[in-house]
């Protein structure tokens, strides 16, 4: 990925979640800046997929919950068709440790919480338009997902 500041090209982000108020709001935070342009949004993974042949983003923001087709199967297309960096944008509930991680382990290149109205608008914009042009960043050209080694089946209870 060339800087965008240096060059003077604006990265294009996808925006995928099911709400279309946290599309509204988070287009508006990101086309603020004038080194991104929101190339499009889609309300699930399906059409994820499908508008990322024509758009080619440079990144990807992903929801975990959504209908039709949700962020985990999401990742593991975006990965296996068109690898592309992803920031997966969600609010953390319970067992989100694991789940963060998962989704490291399927590709992403970052996390971080959806903007809440109860905290400083301006801030958050601020990290997550940093966030998004640090993890645009990311080589995600030859990923693969690690696979650990089955372990041995015990030799007990064989005839021998």
């Amino acid at each position: 990925m060339v800087d965008a500041k240096k060059k003077n090209i604006k990265l294009k982000v996808l925006i995928v979640d099911d709400s279309p108020i946290m599309s509204r709001i988070l287009t508006s935070m990101l086309t603020a800046d004038a080194t991104i342009e929101v190339a499009g949004t889609a309300k699930n993974g399906e059409e994820a997929i499908k508008m990322m042949k024509s758009l080619s983003p440079d990144l990807i923001t992903l929801d975990v919950n959504m209908p039709v087709m949700d962020g985990s199967s999401t990742i593991k297309h975006i990965m296996i068709k068109r690898p592309c960096p992803v920031l997966i944008m969600s609010n953390p509930g319970d067992g989100s440790s694991k789940t963060i991680f998962n989704f490291l382990e399927l590709g992403a290149v970052d996390f971080m919480c959806k903007p809440t109205k109860n905290q400083d608008i301006l801030l958050q914009q601020k990290h997550i338009v940093e966030r998004i042009q640090m993890a645009a960043t990311a080589n995600v050209a030859n990923f693969r997902i690690t696979r650990l080694p089955t372990p041995p089946v015990p030799a007990e209870g064989r005839a021998g």
